[in-house]
């Protein structure tokens, strides 16, 4: 449902699930900390509770999602700005490769959108055939 979601970066590449399980752990991280805050007896290591959601971040998030979700979903809006022009490029690069058929003598043959070839047309047949 397209609708529902705005489009942002991480929306549009991404899977919901692993937005989710962003998501999902970002809360209880937030939960650990709160908890520890509110209870009395335990509350003298929030300080601690909170240096640990630095590495965290650091080295447990990586280990789950990938460095371009990492980036997409948490980065600096330059960062996000760099992927996704990559992204769009990288696309764009692929698309073109595939509207060129590599044939067997090595040559290249550019194919439009609006054409089809078939292999009846005599305009791609060489003079030794």
């Amino acid at each position: 449902q397209p609708g529902v979601w705005p489009s942002t970066p991480y929306t549009d590449w991404m899977a919901k699930k692993r937005i989710h399980l962003y998501t999902f752990l970002q809360l209880f991280f937030f939960a650990l900390v709160f908890v520890v805050q509110n209870v009395k007896k335990i509350s003298i290591v929030f300080p601690f509770m909170v240096f640990l959601c630095i590495p965290a971040r650091l080295f447990f998030f990586p280990r789950v999602f990938e460095g371009w979700e990492m980036v997409v979903l948490d980065g600096e809006d330059e960062q996000i700005e760099e992927w996704v022009d990559a992204k769009e490029e990288s696309i764009r690069n692929f698309e073109e490769k595939q509207r060129s058929i590599r044939m067997g003598d090595g040559s290249t043959i550019a194919i439009e959108d609006s054409q089809r070839v078939s292999s009846s047309d005599d305009s791609l047949i060489g003079d030794d055939a």
